[in-house]
């Protein structure tokens, strides 16, 4: 069983000027935002790496199982869960129903996490003003032949004078980039130190080094001595041509405008 969800909103994002708004917040390195699903109130976390909304509260655990998804962190554990329909889920006053979502068994201790399904139209994430805008977007933005690839926002950036795909992932706190990228341009990164207890989106524990990136360039922005941790991207990268080197993450995001529009491949940020 697959459905499809529908979007419905009063007023329709098409021909309409009207955005339909929600603020967001930062908590425990997660991006957190109000949302109901099936009528009950929930703080969900946001990431745009998953591809799936999956919930953990107790109140879903009477669900029917309708199959099974599998999410896999960068550390390569794999998580397996139910797949469950719910009924609706309202956010930013927008509501989405009928939808298939994973759910989380309650061992793994995850927070229920609003995927990439959900942001599937035009929005624009203000991280001046931490809110979330579902609305158009202006169409002089960049254009790209496709956002989406492997269930990913891909966007072109800049590392060591190379122009590689960088996946948008507000489910990561700093950004990651392909360790080979690293080692083959190691005089644009500084090592600062190690982390032995970083996690992935499954929970798992990793360990990994953290450097200090000269410069990256994002279209017409340039962020200097930029955060990154190296993470062995090679089993996706050596399957999935164009798999992201790197992964964006809030430590890119803060402090700017970005706007995304999936259907006609517009993305930019300010």
């Amino acid at each position: 069983m697959n459905k499809k969800y529908s979007l419905i909103c009063l007023a329709c994002f098409i021909n309409s000027a009207y955005a339909l708004t929600g603020d967001f917040s930062f908590k425990d390195n997660l991006l957190e935002i109000p949302c109901i699903i099936d009528q009950v109130k929930l703080e969900c976390s946001i990431d745009t790496g998953s591809a799936f909304t999956a919930v953990s509260s107790d109140e879903f655990l009477s669900y029917k199982k309708i199959g099974s998804i599998n999410h896999q962190g960068a550390s390569g554990s794999i998580i397996k869960s139910d797949k469950i329909e719910i009924n609706s889920l309202s956010l930013a006053g927008s509501m989405f129903s009928t939808m298939d979502v994973a759910r989380f068994e309650p061992r793994y201790q995850l927070p229920t996490t609003l995927g990439l399904d959900v942001f599937n139209l035009s929005h624009t994430w203000d991280f001046v003003k931490n809110r979330l805008d579902f609305g158009p977007i202006p169409e002089s933005l960049n254009k790209v032949e496709s956002l989406i690839k492997y269930n990913l926002i891909n966007i072109p950036i800049t590392v060591s004078d190379l122009t590689i795909n960088a996946a948008w992932d507000t489910g990561a706190s700093l950004s990651v980039v392909d360790i080979k990228i690293v080692e083959n341009n190691s005089e644009d990164f500084d090592f600062v130190r190690t982390i032995n207890n970083g996690s992935d989106s499954t929970g798992t524990t990793m360990k990994v080094n953290m450097y200090k990136l000269k410069t990256m360039k994002i279209s017409n922005m340039v962020f200097k001595d930029l955060l990154v941790v190296a993470v062995d991207l090679s089993g996706p990268r050596s399957v999935m041509k164009d798999f992201p080197a790197v992964f964006l993450g809030h430590n890119v995001m803060r402090g700017h405008v970005w706007q995304f529009d999936l259907k006609k491949n517009l993305w930019g940020i300010r």
